[in-house]
């Protein structure tokens, strides 16, 4: 390593490292706070690949931290439960927390202890102390940023300066961390589980409107609300006997989401070349005006005498369109679309789910213009606050599972009464 590793051995707190399931950020923070570190000291002091490992995590030129950090562990998956989420997150995309913040107990935080075990949504309380798990500084709930600042402010610190460590701990007690370890245990046979029974046939397309997106910031805007993958592997176990039912501490609430499911067919199609996918992911235009979409089958005839007066087909080479009234859909809806058909799945099976989904858009679409014109109307579909879609295979089958969130009837048409979006960047 490029640090002395003598001197880092040195360093008050060292001796904790190899401590199970113990993140390395709570790691190299503690050694930061207890040996009162300033930034240069503890880029010299601390390998520069943990450094960016746990307050750049989106840098993705950064070196591996593994080589530096494995002969301090008694195995390498030891090490990767210590380094990362991924050992942690079934599916990271399913999760309502953004990667680029740190999740965790109050309680644990003020004793100095973080496991990258709480950065998913499976595990809703702490289940030492039964306290929810947040992603909020307890004091002033700004969203708690890996790097926010300095690294030596960075260190059990939010963004606003407010002290998350509790005096100078050394982490947990080690009774405490043997009863956490116990749990993390079981806790990663239940991801290997849901890994090994759980599969996308096609990727999940989230969709947030503005009843959800007047309340996030932007960075937080593509994440959906809590408790997705517990709702939605809790509705596919009457199809998948084999899933794991969740403990006490797991994604105990759903939080608002309400999931479908349905079986998908299996397609004997060819699957689509590359040439046409890239064909489909050309034909999206969106205008000020009109927005053009890519359909590769005709839609549906009853769908279609509903939609005659916003939608207009567009025959042609290489791909049949539908010409749409830009108002009739949101931006975020048509990105979804593209996201979609840009995934490296089955394109069989994805291809299918985009015509699915480009119905369920449109009539989405259709409902929420209704309701416009209606205002004594119950506001069901623009009170949709945000939703997804995807394509899971089991060993029973191919399934479609659909959910979506609601807010109430003000909120609703408060929200949507002066929304704009631009329209111009496709």
């Amino acid at each position: 390593m490029d640090n002395d590793a003598s001197s880092l051995e040195k360093l008050i707190g060292f001796d904790t490292i190899s401590r199970r399931y113990e993140s390395l950020y709570a790691f190299v923070a503690r050694l930061i706070r207890s040996n009162l570190l300033s930034d240069g000291e503890a880029r010299r002091f601390i390998p520069k690949s943990w450094v960016i490992k746990i307050f750049a995590p989106d840098d993705e030129a950064s070196p591996d931290p593994g080589p530096d950090f494995r002969k301090y562990v008694d195995s390498r998956f030891s090490a990767l439960t210590k380094l990362d989420i991924e050992p942690w997150a079934p599916f990271p995309t399913l999760t309502s927390v953004s990667q680029r913040c740190l999740r965790g107990c109050q309680t644990c935080l003020e004793l100095g202890h973080h496991s990258y075990a709480y950065q998913g949504d499976l595990i809703a309380r702490c289940p030492i102390h039964d306290e929810p798990l947040t992603h909020r500084c307890p004091h002033c709930q700004t969203p708690l940023w890996w790097r926010h600042s300095t690294i030596s402010e960075s260190a059990f610190r939010c963004p606003r300066g407010c002290d998350l460590l509790g005096g100078l701990h050394m982490g947990l007690e080690a009774t405490t961390l043997n009863d956490l370890a116990f749990f993390f245990r079981r806790h990663l046979a239940l991801i290997r589980r849901i890994r090994s029974t759980l599969r996308f046939a096609s990727s999940p397309i989230y969709v947030a409107y503005p009843p959800r997106l007047i309340d996030l910031p932007i960075e937080e805007q593509g994440l959906p609300s809590l408790g997705l993958l517990p709702a939605i592997v809790d509705a596919l176990r009457p199809y998948g006997p084999e899933l794991p039912t969740f403990e006490k501490h797991h994604g105990q609430s759903h939080g608002a989401w309400r999931i479908k499911v349905t079986p998908f067919p299996l397609t004997n199609d060819a699957p689509a070349s590359a040439t046409e996918s890239l064909n489909l992911l050309q034909a999206f235009k969106r205008g000020a005006f009109r927005t053009e979409l890519p359909a590769p089958s005709p839609l549906a005839p009853a769908l279609l005498r509903k939609l005659k007066d916003y939608v207009m087909l567009i025959e042609g080479n290489p791909v049949p369109r539908i010409s749409v009234a830009s108002y009739l859909v949101t931006t975020g809806e048509v990105a979804a679309l593209q996201r979609l058909l840009a995934k490296d799945n089955d394109q069989g099976q994805t291809q299918m789910h985009y015509e699915l989904l480009l119905h369920d858009i449109l009539g989405r679409g259709l409902k929420r213009q209704e309701e416009r014109q209606r205002p004594e109307s119950r506001p069901r579909a623009l009170g949709v606050a945000e939703s997804v879609s995807a394509v899971m295979r089991l060993a029973s089958g191919l399934f479609r599972v659909q959910g979506y969130t609601a807010t109430d009837i003000v909120r609703a048409r408060d929200s949507w009464k002066d929304f704009a979006e631009s329209v111009d960047y496709l």
